[in-house]
């Protein structure tokens, strides 16, 4: 990751009043990046429990990394199964 000017707080949110984070009713855990597509909204916590949400941009073939449109126009950043974020994509209401 790269060091710097920190991230945006606008697209962070911090551990719930119970210190777990948990994911809204309408989302499925993806266990394999590979099954993202581009467009896709998800929502990723980090091992400090930091939330972050967007759209996918990119994943390569093989999900080991991808991009991610933040929210809240915060940007773009990048994932990668090193930072072991645990993911969820949003069904999309029809």
């Amino acid at each position: 990751m790269a060091r710097g000017r920190p991230l945006l707080r606008a697209n962070r949110k911090t551990k719930n009043s119970g210190g777990t984070f948990l994911p809204p009713s309408n989302t499925d855990y993806i266990r394999d990046w590979a099954t993202l597509a581009a467009g896709e909204q998800v929502i990723l916590v980090d091992n400090d429990e930091t939330e972050f949400s967007g759209r996918v941009d990119t994943v390569t073939e093989d999900g080991s990394f991808f991009w991610l449109h933040l929210a809240d126009g915060a940007g773009r950043r990048l994932f990668t199964r090193t930072n072991y974020v645990l993911t969820w994509r949003i069904a999309e209401i029809k």
